[in-house]
């Protein structure tokens, strides 16, 4: 069975944090979640879940990022 979209974009915001795409893909992509329903608290919990992985300086960029698209 296929994975829910927005768990795909969930998936592909990990990977373009870790790329360090903050200012090429990432906000185009995290508009595109937004308008396909990903929720202020799904994008937080994931890059929260994800600075362990990526280092705090990309998830700060990340927060930062997201808290100007879901105002």
């Amino acid at each position: 069975k296929l994975i829910k979209y927005i768990y795909a974009m969930l998936i592909l915001f990990g990977v373009l944090l870790y790329l360090d795409s903050l200012g090429t893909y990432l906000p185009a992509h995290l508009n595109i979640g937004k308008q396909n329903g990903i929720t202020k608290a799904e994008i937080s919990a994931t890059i929260t879940h994800l600075a362990f992985c990526v280092g705090w300086p990309k998830s700060w960029s990340a927060f930062n990022l997201a808290k100007e698209i879901w105002q």
